[in-house]
């Protein structure tokens, strides 16, 4: 079951990721208080968010959505996965930049080039953010995440997300452990560098 989001902490302003870590940098207690705070915060806003039939976010992707929009990564829709036949699904996340509800505001280059440019900054966040989570990590090719274009933005799903349409029920049971688990660590990942990431020591 898929969910609709349409939150962002910070207007689509998505951070720039330095990916050269200081070895000195180290947070006071006063620090990783304020960015356990900011945590909570959002994670209120992402409970209240339900889509149009009044269903909450899935709780094996609640966290994901809420440490993408920490990192100012807009979510528009969600889903935890499923291997049953007649809604068979990888987990992922789609990433939108805010669109205008104005149906013809393609037609207006300045605001077509502002869309297309932060859907392309926050792609660019999150794949620095995805070379730090696999500097190290050795991951099955068809569990590692990447990118699957959509309109104006992209999915973050494991590679494999389309093969495990064709899987048979038992296969897909056993591959959908492998998917959550992949997305699972990298919320814990986002988690982990969430709060140097705050107070810019990454």
């Amino acid at each position: 079951m898929k969910n609709r989001e349409q939150f962002s902490s910070n207007e689509n302003k998505a951070d720039p990721v330095l990916c050269k870590e200081s070895q000195d940098e180290v947070l006071t207690k006063d620090e990783q208080k304020e960015a356990q705070k900011k945590l909570v915060g959002i994670r209120e806003k992402v409970d209240k968010i339900t889509d149009k039939l009044g269903m909450p976010i899935e709780d094996s992707i609640k966290e994901t959505v809420v440490m993408f929009n920490a990192f100012n990564i807009r979510t528009s829709q969600s889903c935890e996965g499923h291997a049953e036949e007649d809604q068979k699904s990888a987990p992922w996340i789609m990433v939108q930049p805010r669109i205008p509800e104005n149906e013809e505001w393609y037609e207006d280059k300045d605001t077509r080039e502002k869309v297309i440019a932060q859907s392309r900054t926050m792609r660019k966040q999150l794949t620095d953010l995805l070379n730090l989570f696999y500097r190290e990590r050795k991951t099955d090719f068809s569990d590692m995440l990447g990118f699957s274009e959509v309109a104006y933005g992209f999915k973050l799903q494991s590679n494999g997300a389309e093969v495990f349409k064709g899987l048979d029920v038992g296969e897909a049971q056993e591959k959908l452990l492998a998917y959550r688990k992949e997305m699972k660590d990298f919320t814990d990942f986002l988690k982990g560098i969430y709060p140097k990431h705050l107070f810019k020591r990454l």
